[in-house]
């Protein structure tokens, strides 16, 4: 029945433990099998007490349980146990250095797909952790309420989650599997990108026939052939002892995602926006047409004029606001609209008030209002050609207390918006232009990392073009400045100079109102905000 896929929420049991007290049969069914798969993987074996050597660290395990959540529907999709050891027992661990693959990196090979026609297929490794070689032995105790064989005890053989060495095992694993892939290709930019080489569509031309991300245990995988291509790598990575699923439900890191090849794909989470509004106690609430009031700077300095007056304490304590804010934050990957609004809260995360609390709020209750609204990526004019652009924009000291400014800028990948940051300038400048070209050495430094990792797969049309609102920063950017104003941040400048001469990028000037990257600096009026907000694909 429909009950039965009703999650618990807030009030599920965290470890297995929990739920024995509370008699939940389910979710104590999943912390069992989870330890019937840890036992059937062979990832430990029984060992007395009295067999551990004297010196050695006897780490705690913990059975976790979380209930995984359709994306589409909010309903229970399964319950999902983990078998961890607390690795903060551990001394002198192994090194547990693993690259992950970076959020821009996945929408630069979702967009390319989308380009070429390819279909996007999600894989699962079963059990990933637990299928690399511990390089020495480590001893655990079992969760409480397991034995087996009449011990506690037992070593491990095999990589577990929570150990220091588990996610670099993995890795390693994985890599050396997918490095044995006829003709694959490794990113030399983002280790964790792929490309297989073939000639799929027209005889004799050798083109990329597919693309594979690789996020800790999921694969994303892009290619023209579901069934005989995907079934080729997943019968591959078995022989290695990789097991692999298929997703059916295409949710990506949280986000549901629909792909039609060929025309676009769009993603949204509705189910997270009704969670924070709950959580939040909003049922009903007025059109909010923007995140944040225009008059926030304001607010801000109101507030904390009233903190030092003493009219107002700060909420240090409390962790309500901070898990709102953190929430917010990730969502800005779906919504990059509330992007400024939300980054320029998380500033008064230690030393926040009501004030903070009701503008988070304000965010939340925009989200709810405007929760029809999906994040769209459609392919380019001409499918052929891998074309990069940006724009960025900087707002000078509007804050009126730090008086830092803000960076703004957004990316495009053949129109189709693939990374957007909002964030305080680190440094406080001394003038418009130094604001300006600060925005521009970081989306300079981001293109150019975008730059090297597609570049090595496809040919990318140079010069990139860049457009900013600062006619003094497009003359820094095509002519070598050194003088008394501007030698206090020289090294920006040079940077952007010499990549400009070496032609990677274009510095152009573009009118203020059309430029995008507005809606990242500051909060704006529901005139513009709209209309930069449909800009990155937003509606």
């Amino acid at each position: 029945t429909e009950e039965e896929f009703v999650p618990l929420g807030d009030a599920q049991p965290k470890v297995y433990d929990q739920a024995v007290r509370r008699g939940l049969v389910k979710h104590i069914e999943a912390g069992k099998k989870e330890m019937r798969q840890l036992r059937e993987l062979k990832v430990y074996s029984p060992i007395w007490w009295e067999q551990i050597p004297e010196d050695e660290n006897i780490i705690p395990m913990a059975l976790l349980l979380k209930e995984k959540i359709l994306a589409g529907s909010g309903l229970l999709d399964k319950i999902k146990g983990r078998g961890v050891a607390l690795g903060n027992y551990e001394i002198d661990p192994e090194d547990g250095f693993a690259p992950v693959v970076h959020w821009q990196s996945i929408m630069m090979q979702l967009i390319y797909n989308l380009n070429a026609g390819m279909y996007m297929v999600l894989v699962d490794v079963v059990g990933a952790y637990l299928r690399a070689d511990l390089k020495k032995p480590v001893y655990i105790r079992f969760p409480k309420g397991f034995t087996e064989n009449g011990t506690s005890y037992a070593v491990l053989h095999k990589c577990l989650y929570g150990l220091h060495g588990s996610g670099a095992g993995f890795y390693e694993m994985l890599t050396e599997a997918m490095l044995d892939i006829m003709n694959i290709q490794k990113n030399k930019t983002d280790p964790c990108l792929y490309a297989i080489w073939g000639t799929p569509r027209i005889k004799n031309k050798w083109e990329i026939v597919m693309t594979v991300t690789t996020n800790v245990d999921n694969l994303i995988i892009g290619c023209y052939n579901t069934v005989k291509q995907v079934g080729a790598v997943r019968d591959h990575l078995e022989k290695y002892g990789l097991p692999t699923v298929i997703e059916p439900d295409k949710n990506l890191l949280g986000c549901r995602i629909q792909y039609t090849a060929g025309k676009e794909f769009i993603m949204d989470n509705v189910n997270y926006i009704e969670k924070m509004a709950k959580e939040c106690g909003i049922t009903h609430c007025k059109q909010t047409d923007t995140p944040m009031a225009t008059e926030a700077y304001a607010i801000l300095e109101t507030a904390i004029r009233q903190v030092e007056n003493g009219m107002m304490k700060r909420n240090k304590d409390e962790l309500w606001f901070p898990s709102l804010i953190y929430k917010l934050a990730w969502f800005t990957r779906l919504r990059p609209d509330i992007s400024f609004a939300t980054f320029l809260l998380t500033r008064y995360i230690s030393k926040w008030t009501n004030t903070h609390l009701k503008m988070a709020v304000r965010i939340v209750k925009y989200l709810v209002t405007t929760k029809h609204m999906k994040l769209h990526r459609k392919i380019g004019a001409n499918r052929e050609l891998h074309v990069l652009t940006g724009m960025s924009d900087s707002d000078y000291a509007g804050d009126k207390v730090e008086r830092k400014s803000v960076t703004g800028y957004v990316i495009f990948y053949n129109g189709a918006m693939l990374h957007a940051v909002s964030k305080q300038q680190k440094l406080i400048t001394t003038s418009v232009a130094h604001a300006e070209t600060i925005a521009l050495f970081e989306l300079v430094k981001n293109m150019m990392f975008m730059y090297n990792a597609l570049h090595q797969f496809v040919h990318v049309e140079l010069p990139m073009k860049i457009f900013v609102d600062n006619s003094t920063a497009v003359k820094f950017a095509n002519f070598d400045v050194c003088s008394e104003r501007t030698r206090h941040w020289d090294i920006s400048l040079k940077y952007i100079f010499e990549t400009t001469q070496r032609g990677f990028i274009k510095v152009e000037w573009i009118d203020g109102n059309d430029n995008t990257a507005d809606i990242h600096t500051k909060p704006l009026a529901a005139e513009p905000f709209g209309k930069h907000r449909t800009s990155h694909g937003v509606y």
